[in-house]
């Protein structure tokens, strides 16, 4: 019987290498390409929980991440990468949130097989192939630059662009792993957001009307509100090292250190960077 990482690289590695992916060298199930030698593209799988007996699930995990966060490792497992993965479900639910089919969104969550069967298996691997180029594949065809990268966290993932915070008495920025704020300082970006912020509540209010179940709770004005301290915070938390010279030059040397850091373990995983 095949394993659940052989069936998914026999199955995925011919469709994804014609998109320039490649499956990284060690034991970890991810394919990855690298575009513009700065935008880390992921695709993976891990067991899924599965509550039905004789059979097994598996879901199939997608994320993007800059060379400029202070880690990229690909040979961590997927569950400790999880915090910048995101499932199918999760990008056909973003990308269809004003008409989506929540029992067909649950159909993408996970992918179920007979247990000790490998033909199901296979069956269900084609499957998520099939809806992983549906629902992904083409949002990440989508990201060529930092940018863009930057456009698809703010749809996708938008607490990944919260600027780490400056602690005075440490000396030292406090943050996640996974955090990619610093691409304000890289892209030396002085926007003030208030488009931003007009196009989130312009949609959200959409969205409200049409009586989406993740607004009920929350009227027009508590998320106008909450909008406009998110833009405040994140123009303050910019503005803070660029009006503190020594800080900033740390944070433009911290960003080169990290892209040659992260540029080596790519290379160390069998990736052209």
């Amino acid at each position: 019987m095949a394993t659940l990482n052989t069936v998914f690289k026999n199955t995925f590695a011919e469709p994804l290498k014609e998109k320039g992916y490649v499956k990284v060298k060690g034991r970890q199930p991810y394919f990855a390409r690298v575009v513009g030698g700065e935008i880390v593209q992921v695709i993976t799988t891990r067991n899924y929980w599965c509550g039905e007996k004789d059979y097994k699930e598996f879901e199939i995990l997608g994320g993007i991440a800059s060379v400029y966060r202070k880690e990229v490792d690909l040979t961590l497992t997927p569950s400790h990468n999880i915090n910048w993965l995101l499932c199918v479900s999760d990008y056909y639910k973003i990308m269809n949130r004003m008409n989506m089919d929540n029992e067909y969104r649950k159909t993408l969550m996970g992918f179920r097989y007979r247990k000790d069967d490998e033909e199901s298996l296979y069956q269900a691997m084609k499957k998520a192939l099939f809806k992983t180029e549906e629902h992904m594949l083409g949002v990440f065809d989508g990201v060529k630059d930092v940018e863009s990268f930057m456009e698809y966290l703010d749809i996708f993932n938008p607490s990944r662009l919260n600027i780490d915070t400056y602690d005075e008495e440490k000396g030292e920025f406090v943050g996640n792993v996974e955090s990619e704020g610093f691409l304000y300082i890289e892209t030396d970006n002085h926007d003030d957001f208030i488009e931003e912020f007009e196009e989130k509540l312009n949609r959200r209010v959409k969205e409200m009307e049409a009586g989406l179940a993740c607004w009920k709770s929350t009227t027009v004005e508590e998320e106008q509100r909450r909008l406009e301290e998110w833009r405040l915070d994140r123009v303050q938390s910019r503005d803070y090292i660029y009006n503190h010279p020594n800080i900033h030059e740390w944070v433009l040397k911290e960003l080169e250190q990290r892209k040659v850091s992260n540029i080596e373990r790519l290379r160390a995983c069998g990736l052209e960077v």
